[in-house]
């Protein structure tokens, strides 16, 4: 985000910038999971994390690439190692998670990191869809707010700097504006991992 030196208005764009961010930090989180499930079922390595954050500095908005669809998992590994053991089931405590419940000493061992990145893969996906609309709507807030946070720009008699500051202040503007169509394919690549990880079958 750009400095206005509006204290009130660089709060507002910093306070949401690091929402935004904090939310996308999570996806990667995911993504990340998403390919420690691919290496241990397939070997494939060929996912890419994508930049999206909010500068909190005097930089631009990364562009987010949503150009490619989120990759097709495979589970084949984990159920064959879920089939030696008896403890393996599959729980559903909220409409957004599912989790695998197993006992460590019934389980081969290399199949725990798997189990624990399904997990937490499933968490974040939750996580990101139950988050997402209340960050877009708070996102919306400020770019329905702004006409008066030009005002309050305007108003702040801030001298030669003026030009430049008002400047900023409709460029942040504008990189939140562009977030809220991120939030929405975020929201939506979750819950897409989300329905893999349902038809994953592990415990068939």
């Amino acid at each position: 985000m750009k400095v206005v030196k509006v204290y009130s208005v660089d709060k507002r764009f910093q306070d949401h910038a690091m929402l935004y961010n904090k939310y996308v930090d999570k996806y990667e989180e995911l993504n990340r999971m998403v390919v420690e499930l691919m290496e241990f079922n397939t070997e494939n390595k060929s996912i890419v994390s994508p930049d999206v954050t909010i500068s909190s500095q005097n930089q631009s908005t990364s562009e987010l690439d949503f150009n490619s669809t989120p990759p097709e998992m495979s589970f084949r590994r984990m159920r064959d190692l879920a089939a030696r053991s008896t403890s393996v089931t599959l729980s559903r405590p909220r409409p957004n998670l599912i989790q695998i419940l197993y006992e460590a000493n019934d389980v081969p061992y290399e199949l725990v990191p798997a189990i624990l990145a399904f997990n937490n893969a499933s968490r974040l996906a939750e996580d990101l869809i139950d988050k997402g609309p209340k960050l877009r709507g708070a996102l919306q807030m400020v770019i329905d707010d702004a006409r008066k946070l030009r005002r309050d720009v305007l108003v702040a008699s801030l001298g030669a700097d003026g030009p430049e500051s008002l400047e900023n202040c409709l460029e942040n503007i504008g990189m939140i504006s562009g977030a809220i169509p991120r939030v929405n394919e975020i929201i939506k690549r979750a819950g897409e991992i989300l329905l893999q990880l349902e038809d994953s079958n592990i415990c068939e």
